[in-house]
């Protein structure tokens, strides 16, 4: 398990050297993917893209600002709260931002297996809610922006959860991470004599990453978000079983 709350780290650059931001998920901590907090200012336009090499797909969470993207397949991409848009490594999309607020960024790089083939994805929350891509999973809901039939090699979702559930959790066939941006959550591992709560403002969350399929319980104090990564990619319709000891999700197929 490894921790990090975004308002200890400092900004650094990115895969892409357009941006900079503070790194939530490091390329070290072995979870096959990097993950970062960037905010835009407005006015400001920025070409998002994949690094030179290696090649890899870009997705881009958006938590709040809004944004006009113009992608080099000729399509225009709007940015907004809860909207997600992903690129292959062979796209770029120059993006301005529109509002008097910053654009917020939660920005996921991950290897790009296919780079010749062009990929895109743009999906709202509002795409997703009342959808087969919104789980029930009995204490909350999760919204699946990405699974496997969108051609990327992570899933990305939103996570809803209630105040007052204790979730006893293992992924034993996938690594997650989950970047928690609303909410009180403590978690507990390593049969309770590690915890670790959520430090979460107007800008800042805290992330945990399960980089060793770790058995854990996340208590949630207050109605929470996060934004969960998974590799290697779900399905999309898995969903928890709490009848006895830990819930995790079937291998992919």
């Amino acid at each position: 398990m490894i921790v990090r709350h975004s308002v200890d780290l400092v900004e650094g650059p990115l895969p892409n050297p357009n941006l900079r931001g503070k790194q939530l998920v490091a390329a070290e901590d072995g979870m096959n993917y990097t993950a970062y907090d960037v905010f835009l200012q407005p006015g400001e336009s920025v070409c998002l893209t994949s690094p030179p090499s290696p090649l890899l797909n870009h997705v881009y969470y958006c938590l709040s600002g809004s944004g006009t993207g113009t992608a080099s397949n000729g399509q225009v991409y709007g940015f907004g709260p809860d909207v997600v848009v992903a690129f292959s490594s062979s796209i770029t999309c120059m993006v301005k931002v529109t509002s008097d607020q910053q654009l917020r960024l939660f920005c996921l790089y991950c290897d790009d297996v296919e780079p010749s083939v062009d990929r895109a994805v743009a999906r709202s929350l509002s795409d997703i809610v009342g959808t087969d891509r919104d789980i029930d999973w009995g204490r909350g809901h999760s919204r699946r922006f990405l699974k496997k039939s969108d051609g990327f090699p992570i899933s990305v979702h939103n996570t809803y959860g209630e105040a007052g559930s204790r979730n006893a959790l293992c992924y034993k066939h996938h690594v997650e991470s989950a970047y928690y941006v609303k909410g009180r959550v403590t978690y507990t591992w390593e049969e309770g004599s590690k915890k670790a709560e959520t430090r979460i403002n107007a800008t800042n969350g805290t992330v945990y990453s399960m980089n060793a399929h770790d058995p854990h319980r996340a208590i949630i104090h207050e109605e929470m978000e996060s934004l969960c990564v998974f590799h290697p990619v779900l399905v999309g319709n898995e969903n928890h079983d709490f009848s006895g000891g830990y819930s995790g999700y079937k291998p992919s197929e």
